[in-house]
């Protein structure tokens, strides 16, 4: 047995300080990398995304994740004895885990619902890692100071967006518009054109984030970890560093990252800082009763969550909108459709990674986007995950704060938990490892994904500079802090701000997807990890043993699981994103062959996903499209990619529609229809695929059938227009969904049918 600790800063453990040190800094860069390069592998789990790389990018950096927890485990395997901090992670982690294999076995598309279920899970593990690393206080300040600086990081990048980014690109679209269109793939005069008008005009400021509420997410991450640093300052001020003005310097960053929150607009962070800030204000006021009464009062807390929840709901079902302007009018058909999918799928979901997919099938008429999230973290884990991943999603983040506030409250809080070492060395040199692997690492991503290099060398010492100035502020604010006792007071107000803090991202997710974005999940659990070490070294938990009978048996079994880990979840998805973006570069320089065989080598990498298949049935049915429509092998050889991608994802829509298009062109009329009849019933509120199904039946002699699909384009077309017209009053004639040009003709070709009732 492993005798407990007599200080929470766990001396007993030597042998393993220099790898818990490396380890903590590849989590540091990891952290640090993510907050400053954009990821966005949702949007690449959909066949036929520009955005080649990004989930190869994200699923690169998830493993070396799950790589860094594999080498902690097998290291602390090896020795003698074994032992492990308490997190309170292991109930939820439990019930997610058993839920995210089961909603990943019956998924459609595996492939994304593999690579979503890596993605999203590694942050969780990264909390259970850095709470075995962060065994003193120190440690504990280093990841707030971190998230400090970057919270800073993205602050200026905000403001350069703010102040000059936006507007250059405004002149440069003005300048030339097709130039703008063509890099980002939209074609003038369509409903993308007008959303890309739409947000270029608002001037969105979204950082290093894909959008401006996950920016504001992040932001607020960094805000509850300044006001951290400034609670424990203020609960444990020293006279030396008040006299040198140290204690100034964590609010003055505070309001630098304030106003960085404030540029984005986002709602919803801005909110739930201001109702967590009210809520704890009233909470440090009352703090006495508080403390005697807390079960009451968390009981109230969600007893009026659930009041307000009902009033929302009451009123979204009789003015099907919420209130509020047009985002809220569209998130209520998000939350109404995701409400649709969960009651057709109550148990396991509809798998990880593949909302994207199924939303077709829930779409209504009226929407403008689709969608890969429905923008409410309940609802995306209750329709990605089912109620079980629901049920442990929060269960890993309440029994840590649940846990301790009963310690706290129970008043058997330690009276001191001194740090060791020199502090001021150690903020130095993880600082110096952080901004040297950044300034190196991000211009060779950059480069990597076809970026100017010049610009990228120059945005990353630009930004180098801004995180060292952070960092060697928050670290000089936070050496004033090293030689601290760990007052038991000091120790409560730190775990009710991170707890506030904590929560306040789950509200803010209530409207949006950031907590799935990976930067702001690394960010938010690297937080609550702070909360649970913190608890650990206040309440002087020690190390709890942990027998392991044969240790090498289940190193060789852990080494196993790491390679198949990379072997089937890593590597096929980045040999096809090296082979598409091989292909996209040969078609680029018009080689149309030599893209076509970079695709049949991405798709015979990756056996699950349909992806790559779905390009080159495009690629060939292009090709016969401007080429010698007499030799139809290209057709042929289309029809056989796409029916290839349909049996690896079934639930993709956008399969069946071309393979509709490529059986009509080879005059397999019956089998166009039925493929376009498949693509109907999994997006039925498509006006494009009503109204070329409706041709099919036409040309095969079918009138009746061609009336409805004709109507029901020019109902969903008349439906959205309606919409539109009243989201945007001031724009004029309201875009088109279907095309001008279609929308004329099915009316035309509607009119001429009806006037053939004999015929039908």
């Amino acid at each position: 047995m492993i005798k407990p600790a007599s200080n929470p800063t766990l001396k007993s453990r030597p042998a393993g300080l220099g790898l818990n040190s490396m380890l903590l800094g590849l989590c540091l860069c990891v952290l640090g990398l993510r907050c400053v390069v954009t990821e966005s592998p949702v949007a690449t789990t959909s066949a036929g995304s520009l955005n080649t790389y990004d989930l190869a990018y994200s699923l690169v950096l998830s493993f070396v994740l799950i790589a860094a927890a594999a080498l902690w485990l097998i290291r602390t395997m090896c020795r003698r004895q074994m032992g492990y901090q308490a997190t309170g992670l292991g109930i939820g982690a439990v019930l997610l885990g058993i839920a995210a294999v089961a909603a990943t076995f019956s998924a459609p598309d595996k492939r994304s619902a593999i690579s979503g279920c890596l993605i999203f899970l590694t942050p969780m593990l990264l909390c259970a890692l850095l709470v075995q690393l962060l065994d003193s206080l120190d440690k504990i300040r280093l990841i707030l100071i971190a998230l400090g600086a970057l919270g800073l990081l993205c602050t200026y990048e905000c403001a350069d967006q703010y102040f000059f980014t936006n507007q250059n690109t405004i002149d440069q679209y003005e300048r030339d518009p097709t130039s703008l269109l063509q890099v980002v793939g939209i074609d003038a005069g369509t409903l993308e054109h007008f959303l890309f008008e739409h947000r270029l005009y608002s001037r969105g400021v979204n950082g290093f984030f894909t959008t401006r509420n996950s920016a504001g997410a992040f932001l607020l991450v960094a805000l509850v970890a300044l006001l951290t640093l400034w609670s424990e300052q203020k609960t444990n001020q020293s006279k030396e560093a008040a006299s040198r003005g140290v204690g100034l310097f964590v609010p003055l960053l505070f309001i630098m990252v304030l106003m960085g929150l404030v540029l984005t607009r986002s709602k919803a962070a801005i909110g739930s800082l201001c109702l967590a800030g009210l809520v704890g204000a009233l909470h440090f006021r009352w703090r006495g009763r508080v403390r005697r009464h807390w079960k009451t009062v968390l009981l109230s807390l969600v007893l009026a969550a659930l009041l307000g929840t009902a009033l929302l709901v009451s009123y979204g079902l009789r003015h099907d909108r919420l209130p509020g302007g047009n985002s809220m009018l569209v998130r209520w058909q998000y939350w109404r459709a995701t409400c649709q999918m969960i009651a057709d799928h109550p148990f396991l979901g509809v798998g990880p990674g593949n909302f994207a997919d199924a939303y077709y099938r829930y779409k209504p008429m009226t929407a403008i986007e689709s969608i890969a999230d429905p923008h409410n973290v309940l609802l995306s884990l209750l329709s990605q995950y089912g109620p079980l991943g629901l049920l442990g999603f929060l269960a890993m983040i309440a029994i840590p704060i649940l846990r301790g506030r009963v310690q706290v409250s129970s008043e058997r809080t330690a009276s001191r938990a001194k740090d060791p070492g020199p502090s001021k060395h150690r903020f130095l040199a993880y600082t110096f490892v952080l901004a040297t692997f950044l300034l190196c690492a991000k211009p060779g991503i950059a480069q990597f994904m076809g970026d100017d290099p010049l610009l990228v060398v120059l945005s990353a010492f630009m930004h180098t500079l801004v995180l060292v100035a952070g960092l060697l502020v928050l670290a000089t604010a936070a050496a004033a802090l090293s030689q601290n006792d760990g007052a038991p007071e000091s120790h409560r107000v730190v775990t009710a701000v991170l707890s506030y803090g904590i929560v306040a991202l789950l509200v803010a997710n209530m409207t949006d997807f950031a907590i799935f974005e990976p930067g702001v999940a690394t960010s938010f659990w690297a937080l609550v990890a702070c909360l649970i070490a913190r608890r650990n070294l206040q309440q002087q938990i020690s190390l709890r043993p942990f027998a392991v009978p044969v240790r090498y048996g289940w190193v060789f079994l852990l080494v196993v699981c790491l390679v198949l880990c990379f072997v089937f979840a890593v590597l096929p998805v980045v040999r096809t994103s090296y082979h598409v973006g091989l292909s996209n570069k040969a078609l680029t320089n018009g080689n149309l062959r030599g893209s076509q065989r970079h695709l049949n080598r991405a798709a015979d990498w990756d056996r699950l996903s349909d992806a790559a298949l779905y390009r080159q049935g495009r690629l060939y049915l292009q090709d016969f499209l401007q080429g010698d429509r007499r030799d139809r092998t290209a057709l042929r050889t289309a029809k056989d990619c796409f029916l290839q991608a349909i049996a690896r994802n079934p639930s993709a829509y956008k399969s069946y529609e071309k393979l509709s298009n490529v059986c009509s062109l080879l005059g397999e009329e019956q089998a166009a229809i039925a493929a376009g009849e498949r693509a109907i019933r999994l997006y039925p509120q498509s006006e494009r695929l009503h109204f070329e199904l409706a041709s099919v039946f036409e040309g095969a002699g079918r009138v009746a059938d061609a009336i409805e699909h004709y109507r029901l384009a020019i109902e969903i077309e008349d439906q959205f227009q309606k919409q539109f017209r009243e989201m945007y009053p001031s724009h004029g004639a309201p875009v088109s969904r279907l095309g001008k040009a279609k929308l004329a003709s099915a009316q035309e070709r509607l009119a001429r049918l009806e006037q053939r009732p004999m015929d039908r």
